[in-house]
């Protein structure tokens, strides 16, 4: 009886395994994602803050 309670939890223990082998990936991409978003924002302000300055030199 103990020994196919430690089988089972092995199998999970698999199961599981082969569930985090795949999310090292979708991780990178979301990490990914995430920087491209924080970029893109990051590239949008400095670029509002040139335009204001030039407004101010221009003005």
């Amino acid at each position: 009886p103990q020994y196919q309670e430690v089988f089972r939890t092995l199998h999970l223990v698999k199961q599981r395994f082969k569930l985090l082998a795949l999310t090292p990936m979708r991780v990178f991409f979301s990490i990914r994602i995430i920087f491209i978003n924080m970029e893109s924002s990051a590239i949008s302000t400095i670029q509002h803050i040139y335009i204001n300055f030039f407004k101010k030199i221009f003005s």
